[in-house]
């Protein structure tokens, strides 16, 4: 990363200064290769492939949306008569 900044520095003569849309660009080009070198860019797959992510975690995961879609069939059966068989499509999962 100092290397790059070395580069930026040499770069900047009084000829560039005056210049604005060649500083700039030159600025421009640092960032961009600084982002491309030292920020990861790895992305993870999906949820359930996480290294973090073992079974017991993935059990309590499973619970808490069962729980959540058990109380939410009660809860619009009550309120609306509506049962989950009749429209399963209101009870999908977040």
């Amino acid at each position: 990363m100092e290397e790059s900044f070395r580069k930026f520095d040499e770069k900047l003569t009084p000829d560039y200064i005056d210049s604005k849309t060649i500083d700039e660009m030159v600025m421009n080009q640092v960032i961009m290769n600084a982002m491309n070198q030292f920020i990861p860019s790895r992305m993870t797959s999906s949820r359930w492939k996480l290294p973090w992510i073992d079974n017991t975690i993935k059990r309590s995961i499973g619970k808490k949306k069962r729980l959540y879609l058990t109380k939410l069939k009660r809860v619009l059966h009550q309120l609306t008569g509506i049962s989950f068989r009749s429209t399963p499509e209101l009870l999908t999962a977040r």
